[in-house]
C-alpha cells in the first residue's frame, strides 16, 4: 500500500506539471504525441502518466510486445502500430498514414532507437511534422570519449565530455568496447546534425532534446537486474524450520559482489526519467541540449545491495530485529554484478536541475520503492517470480568456481522445497531434473524497451 500511495502522489505532482502549463492552442483539443517504444520500463511510466491526463492522443509504434501489466495499463488507451525499425519507418503504412494525416506532433518520444539508421530514418518521414523530439539516450555514451578511462576519485562526466577521440585507433578500440555505448552517441550525432545542417533550406529540422540515463532502477524492469538482488535477499530470509530463528542460516550463498567492481557510479530512478522526459516537453528554452539525469548521490553497489537486503528485510517481518546483511567480494572471474553497466564513472546532474529544472529522487526512497514493487509482483505473480529465481540460478553458478555441483544441488532444492505453489512438485519432473518456466516472447522484442 505504502508503495502505492508513493507513487500515486509523484504521478499527481506530474499531473499538476502539466495541468499548469500554459498552452499555445486549443486546451480542449488533444494533442498529438508519438512514441517510438513505450511498452518497456521508461516508456510505460512516461506514457501512463500522459495517459492520466486525458490532454494527448499517443500513437506508439512498436512490433507488439506488452511486458508486465502494459496490455491493460498502456495498450487500450493508445493507438498502437505495429511496425519494424529494421525495415525502415517508410515501409510501415499504417504509420505512414498517421503522419500523413498529422499536421504536427507536439512531441516525438523516442525510446527504442538503438541505431543512428533509426534516427536518421525517423528524421527523413518526420520532417515539419515535429514540435520537438525527445530522444532517450545512455550515459554509455561517455564510454567511447575522451580516452575511455576511468575518472580520478571526485572526478563526475558532464554533458560536453561526450566527444569522440580525435585518435582513430583509440575511437576504434573504444567503439568495439562498447557498441551500445558508440550506436547511441551515433543518434544523438544524427539530430544534432539535422538541426543544425538544413541542407535543402526548406526549414524542415526540428528540435531536439537529448536524455542520458544512468542505470535506470525502478518498476517494470525487463532486465530483471534489480529483481536478482531483491529475489537473492528473500532467498537468504526464507523462513526456517523454527519461526523464532530468523534470519534463516539457510544454504544460500551470501551476497557479493566481483573484487574489481566500479564503486562510483550513477543511476536513474525510472520516475526521475518520467519527469525529465515530461519537463522537456514543456520547456522549449531547454531545447537542443544534452542533459544527464540520474540520482544525486552516487551510486555505490555494495553499499545498494546492503541497502535492497535491509528493505526487504523490514518489509517481510513485523518483528524486526538488529539486521545486518553481509556483502562479500570475492574473485572478479565468478562473481556476478548486476550494476554497474559502465566503466567510467558517475555523471554530474547540475545542469538538468539548474535548466530542467530536475528534481532527482533520494537514493533511499528509489531503492525502498522498488523493493516493495517487487516483493508485490513476486506475491502475485509467482510465475516471474519463478523466472527471476531460475536467472538467479543461471548468473550464481554458471561458470564459477565458487561452488561444487553438489553445493549448487543442494541450495535450489533447498529453495524449491521452500516455495508455496509452483513449488518443488512443478520443478521437478519424472528423474528428478528440474523444470522451468520459460519466456515464450520473442527475444527480438527486447529491443523496443529501453536498456536500463
Amino acid at each position: 500500500m505504502k508503495s502505492y500511495i508513493k507513487i500515486l502522489i509523484y504521478t499527481c505532482s506530474i499531473i499538476s506539471i502539466i495541468s499548469t502549463t500554459k498552452a499555445n492552442d486549443d486546451p480542449n483539443k488533444k494533442r498529438k504525441i508519438l512514441s517510438f517504444g513505450g511498452n518497456g520500463m521508461i516508456g510505460s511510466n512516461t506514457l501512463e502518466t500522459l495517459i492520466a491526463t486525458n490532454k494527448y492522443d499517443i500513437t506508439l509504434v512498436s512490433r507488439g510486445s506488452w511486458p508486465f501489466d502494459t496490455s491493460t495499463s498502456i495498450k487500450p488507451y493508445v493507438n498502437h502500430v505495429f511496425c519494424d525499425r529494421d525495415i525502415g519507418l517508410e515501409n510501415c503504412g499504417t504509420l505512414v498514414e498517421d503522419i500523413s494525416n498529422t499536421t504536427e506532433y507536439y512531441a516525438v518520444l523516442d525510446f527504442s532507437g538503438f541505431l543512428p539508421s533509426w534516427i536518421e530514418d525517423a528524421v527523413k518521414v518526420l520532417k515539419g511534422k515535429v514540435r520537438v523530439y525527445v530522444y532517450v539516450s545512455s550515459d554509455s555514451v561517455y564510454e567511447v570519449c575522451g580516452d575511455g578511462k576511468p575518472l580520478g576519485k571526485y572526478g563526475k562526466l558532464v554533458e560536453t565530455d561526450a566527444v569522440r577521440p580525435f585518435d582513430d585507433n583509440i575511437m576504434r578500440k573504444l567503439n568495439e568496447k562498447d557498441e551500445y555505448g558508440d550506436e547511441k552517441l551515433g543518434g544523438e550525432e544524427v539530430l544534432v546534425n539535422q538541426a543544425v545542417m538544413d541542407e535543402d533550406g526548406d526549414g524542415d529540422s526540428f528540435p531536439y532534446v537529448i536524455l542520458r540515463y544512468a542505470d535506470v532502477i525502478g518498476q517494470r524492469d525487463a532486465t530483471d537486474r534489480f529483481a536478482t538482488y531483491v529475489m537473492w535477499a528473500m532467498l537468504q530470509q526464507m523462513p526456517p524450520a523454527n519461526p523464532d530463528d530468523i534470519p534463516n542460516p539457510a544454504p544460500v550463498p551470501d551476497l557479493h559482489v566481483p573484487n574489481d567492481i566500479l564503486e562510483r557510479s550513477s543511476i536513474t530512478y525510472v520516475n526521475d526519467a518520467t519527469q525529465s522526459i515530461i519537463s522537456s516537453i514543456y520547456m522549449p528554452d531547454t531545447w537542443n541540449e544534452a542533459y544527464n539525469i540520474a540520482s544525486a548521490q552516487i551510486f555505490n553497489v555494495t553499499n545498494a545491495i546492503e541497502m535492497i537486503a535491509t528493505s526487504v528485510y523490514t518489509s517481510q517481518y513485523e518483528n524486526k530485529i538488529n539486521y545486518k546483511p553481509k556483502v562479500i567480494k570475492v574473485d572478479a572471474d565468478d562473481g556476478i554484478a548486476m550494476y554497474p553497466s559502465v566503466t567510467r564513472g558517475p555523471v554530474n546532474i547540475e545542469k538538468a536541475i539548474t535548466k530542467l529544472k530536475f528534481r532527482p529522487t533520494p537514493m533511499n526512497q528509489i531503492i525502498s520503492n522498488t523493493v516493495d514493487w517487487y516483493l508485490q509482483i513476486f506475491e502475485s505473480d509467482l510465475d516471474y517470480r519463478d523466472v527471476v529465481i531460475e536467472e538467479w540460478e543461471d548468473n550464481l553458478f554458471q561458470d564459477s568456481n565458487l561452488f561444487s555441483n553438489r553445493v549448487h544441488d543442494k541450495v535450489m532444492q533447498h529453495i524449491w522445497s521452500q516455495m508455496s505453489s509452483n513449488s518443488a512438485g512443478d520443478y521437478y519432473d519424472g528423474d528428478g531434473s528440474p523444470t522451468f518456466y520459460y519466456d515464450d516472447d520473442d527475444e527480438e522484442d527486447d529491443e523496443d524497451e529501453e536498456e536500463l
